[in-house]
């Protein structure tokens, strides 16, 4: 087969979104270009929900929140989207049928560099291997933090950052760790991991390490006024275009407490002369090997229903913490 016809999904930074139609040939590929079929792509809730409503509009930050084979632009209609997993379809012979994960908006043809995709390894199902971006972003944090034996860990948050963060932590030995939510759902899921999950965190308690993964402001908050003196506090939100205002008198001053912005598109200072983009990709290749994060992927949406989806994740209607888009 040489042509495929498929939708990509656009949105207009206003929390609408629509499809369009995609037409591709194999006769017009590059030698290093491969199409590929998606199967699933994971739905980043929290970012997403942001950017499709309130996309930046500072043009350093817009340039770092641009994602690979990302159409359009922030001032006007835009894909979105970044991690798609699929199935080699065209392109050289020795790709053919490989199932990869690509940085990629959601769409169910794409055309993509050889370069840029990673062969998923048996061991990973291609429903969990959609969760490879987001275990970057962990990894990390996990970096940043420096969480080590013993520490006394906060984390804001059990959206799926805040999920991913804690099975990843909870790995380490000495560690003790209270997962805030108040949302029920996300509370009744933590619960099952067995995980002491709190709604509210007792002023006196401190950690040592507070993670803020809600995409709140009342959740740095919290995570700040939780913080033990020269305790670490690591904010993995995005808030947009969003104001958020802290206090930070008191505690936080005579604390010497360290807030620190997490962020997965640059490695960390202390370790970017030992690790890269690639090898911290194996790295979460060897996490999904030892983890089970199949408790993750809760919902599953048919990508014919995006519109209608992102119509209710921009008015707050959607609570899950694992979604995908399944395009079969």
């Amino acid at each position: 087969m040489d042509f495929y016809k498929g939708l990509q999904l656009w949105h207009n930074g206003k929390g609408q979104s629509r499809f369009r139609d995609i037409n591709l040939s194999s006769k017009q590929l590059g030698s290093d270009e491969l199409i590929l079929k998606s199967l699933y792509s994971f739905i980043s809730a929290g970012t997403e929900r942001t950017i499709i409503s309130h996309p930046p509009d500072d043009k350093s930050v817009a340039e770092e929140m641009t994602v690979s084979y990302m159409n359009g632009n922030f001032n006007s209609d835009f894909t979105y989207g970044y991690s798609l997993v699929g199935e080699v379809i065209a392109g050289p012979q020795k790709w053919l049928g490989k199932l990869v994960h690509v940085m990629h908006p959601h769409q169910d043809y794409a055309v993509v560099k050889e370069g840029d995709v990673s062969i998923i390894p048996e061991w990973i199902s291609p429903k969990t291997a959609t969760l490879i971006s987001n275990l970057e972003t962990v990894v990390n944090a996990v970096w940043d933090s420096r969480v080590t034996v013993g520490d006394k860990v906060l984390i804001v948050g059990f959206g799926n950052i805040g999920a991913l963060l804690a099975s990843v932590i909870s790995t380490i030995p000495g560690v003790e760790m209270d997962i805030l939510e108040t949302n029920l759902s996300r509370k009744n899921i933590a619960s099952k991991q067995n995980y002491n999950v709190i709604t509210g965190a007792d002023p006196t308690l401190k950690y040592t390490i507070s993670y803020n993964t809600s995409g709140t402001g009342p959740g740095l908050q919290q995570a700040i006024n939780n913080t033990a003196i020269e305790g670490r506090v690591v904010d993995l939100s995005w808030y947009g275009q969003k104001k958020v205002s802290l206090v930070l008198g008191g505690s936080f001053h005579y604390g010497r407490k360290h807030l620190i912005s997490s962020q997965v598109s640059r490695i960390p200072a202390n370790k970017r002369q030992h690790f890269n983009f690639q090898s911290r990709k194996e790295i979460v290749l060897r996490i999904m090997r030892d983890i089970d994060f199949d408790f993750m992927i809760n919902v599953e949406i048919p990508f014919r229903e995006a519109p209608e989806f992102y119509n209710k994740l921009v008015k707050g209607e959607i609570n899950e913490i694992g979604l995908l888009f399944n395009y079969k």
